[in-house]
């Protein structure tokens, strides 16, 4: 069954090199549960009211972000663990507010079952799939104070 992204195209998940190598056919490289998961997050925010785009990779109109979806040995920022290496993680800028985005996600974990990671305390979007090895559904990790409980960091996005 091919996948069918609405918001998006192959290019916003993928550098430059891999898509001239394999076309649209570099959409396999990346996880279908990532992919879905974007792309119900856009169309849930923009009924929300929220519709302020979402920037992955843009090196297809002349940006400069290509490795924030799958990431290949040519990014400084490559790492052999990284769940971008993988497929399985984006790294989205946006103009919505990331507590907005991150407590609709976390409010709504049945409707964003493919999303088990976010990154907090950062400038953009950081979601990914990877499989928890605790069986946690979705774990919240910030550079700056480590693991956050979903519901630590629920109750601060409520105060805000």
């Amino acid at each position: 069954m091919k996948l069918k992204l609405r918001n998006f195209i192959t290019q916003e998940f993928v550098p430059r090199l891999v898509y001239q190598r394999r076309g649209d056919a570099a959409i396999e490289c990346m996880d279908n549960r990532i992919l879905n998961a974007v792309d119900l997050l856009r169309d849930n925010l923009r009924s929300l009211g929220y519709d302020n785009g979402f920037t992955i990779n843009n090196w297809h109109i002349n940006g400069n972000r290509q490795y924030c979806g799958l990431r290949t040995p040519e990014s400084e920022d490559y790492s052999v663990t990284s769940q971008h290496t993988f497929g399985r993680a984006l790294d989205v800028i946006t103009k919505t507010p990331l507590e907005v985005v991150h407590l609709h996600i976390i409010d709504n974990p049945y409707i964003y079952s493919g999303i088990k990671f976010i990154e907090i305390d950062i400038s953009w979007l950081h979601i990914d799939c990877r499989q928890n090895n605790d069986g946690s559904e979705l774990k919240l990790w910030s550079p700056t104070r480590g693991f956050i409980s979903v519901e630590q960091y629920r109750a601060e996005l409520k105060k805000a």
